[in-house]
């Protein structure tokens, strides 16, 4: 009982609050209607935000879980070659800013600081709660609207935010704040609290990697009604059996700019997958568990389904040598991209095996 009640007392009074309000049917946050009524009948630029980049057109980029681009967990975690992809992607399409990802569930968050212990073992934040902007280092980053500044710091260590900086902003009785993470630890600290931004003043420039977290070049953009209990750090990442309550917390950025490529894809749901399969595949191919689970990514002992959640294996044999193991990755694709055929032609490899 005494554990229970140290866990309960370092719940912060405010997030308890949103969450009894989801819990009774209510929005989450009281404001966030008026927030939405706010966003609604304005509308905001991307150039306001970059005025150097000069472009207003999104490419969608996707790091879900699920995503292809993404890859292998040993290539999305090589920095340099995540950053050789976004500049390769970046040069076929010139005219666009690469970004996206709110509310995406993603894999990218592998730090232990993303970890807990629940109630089923060890869960991971994967939801991301802000829009992500792939653009140079160097890139100037502008206040879209009258601010003050609450937050500049340092926030430093692998996959933080590096320079970080949020701005309080007030319209009539309504209150919200705009979080910038991974500028330039220099610029991002160069703001301090309690000075006031106008609109279109720079909040910083973009940081490299080594003073960013850890990450290729961006800003992470995300609004927010509450800080809660933060003073010099935010979440950017939620659990999936809070996101209802986060994305309360911290509204879709894309109510302001209202681009149809940052909307948040619907997806199928696994009720849908489940009709479609008892109606055009055969009873033999069954589905395990009383509830089916979508697995979209295997990792050693680990599969992981569409919202980052990993499951222990103790079922398939694969699991044995690991879930996607990278050398094994590797010689599939290596051999696939020459010929994959059958065995009535000659080939050393059929003897090997």
């Amino acid at each position: 009982a005494w554990d229970l009640l140290r866990k309960w007392r370092n719940i912060d009074p405010d997030f308890a609050h949103f969450s009894f309000r989801q819990a009774c049917g209510f929005p989450a946050h009281p404001d966030r209607e008026k927030y939405g009524s706010w966003a609604s009948k304005n509308n905001f630029s991307l150039v306001q935000l970059f005025p150097t980049i000069a472009k207003n057109i999104i490419h969608s980029l996707d790091l879900s879980v699920s995503s292809t681009w993404l890859g292998h967990q040993r290539e999305f975690e090589d920095l340099d070659l995540f950053q050789f992809k976004i500049d390769s992607l970046q040069k076929k399409m010139p005219e666009r800013i690469l970004a996206g990802g709110y509310l995406e569930p993603r894999a990218l968050y592998n730090s232990e600081a993303y970890d807990k212990i629940g109630n089923s073992g060890r869960e991971s934040r994967t939801i991301h709660l802000g829009i992500d902007f792939w653009l140079p280092a160097q890139t100037p980053v502008h206040a879209l609207f009258d601010g003050e500044v609450v937050t500049a710091v340092d926030n430093s260590g692998d996959k933080e935010y590096g320079g970080l900086v949020i701005l309080k902003h007030k319209v009539d009785e309504l209150v919200f704040y705009t979080l910038y993470g991974h500028l330039s630890v220099e610029s991002a600290t160069g703001n301090k609290v309690g000075d006031q931004l106008k609109a279109g003043g720079r909040i910083g420039l973009l940081g490299e990697t080594y003073e960013n977290g850890n990450w290729a070049t961006h800003l992470h953009f995300q609004t927010m009604l509450s800080l809660l209990d933060y003073k010099d750090d935010f979440p950017g990442v939620a659990y999936f059996d809070q996101v209802e309550v986060w994305e309360n917390i911290c509204p879709d950025p894309n109510l302001l700019f209202r681009s149809d490529a940052l909307a948040v894809p619907k997806g199928i749901s696994n009720t849908s997958l489940i009709e479609y399969r008892k109606e055009h595949l055969g009873k033999s191919l069954s589905l395990q568990y009383e509830v089916p689970l979508k697995m979209v990514r295997g990792a050693g002992q680990y599969l992981i389904d569409q919202y980052g959640r990993k499951y222990l294996d103790t079922v398939n044999n694969v699991a044995h040598v690991g879930h996607e193991h990278y050398a094994v990755v590797r010689a599939g694709q290596e051999q696939m991209a020459l010929i994959n055929t059958n065995s009535r032609y000659l080939h050393e490899n059929i003897n090997a095996l």
